[in-house]
């Protein structure tokens, strides 16, 4: 079994995944969501056979990506 987090923000009635391999020094990266504020949701689950298996936390945030899609 094992962890893993994902991040997903409510865009314009869609939902927008950010990948993991966008994350670089604490630092996401997503042009297309530049100059927004949304609610981002960080999940954390384990997985058994590399599938969710049981969520272990879910937090809310309202995050605001600057101009060049980033935020820190």
């Amino acid at each position: 079994m094992g962890e893993r987090s994902k991040y997903l923000c409510v865009a314009e009635e869609k939902i927008v995944e950010i990948p993991i391999s966008k994350i670089k020094n604490g630092v996401m990266e997503k042009p297309e969501l530049a100059n927004q504020t949304l609610l981002m949701m960080q999940l954390v689950d384990e997985t058994e056979n590399r599938k969710p298996y049981k969520i272990l936390h879910i937090s809310f945030e309202n995050v605001s990506f600057a101009e060049n899609g980033k935020y820190d």
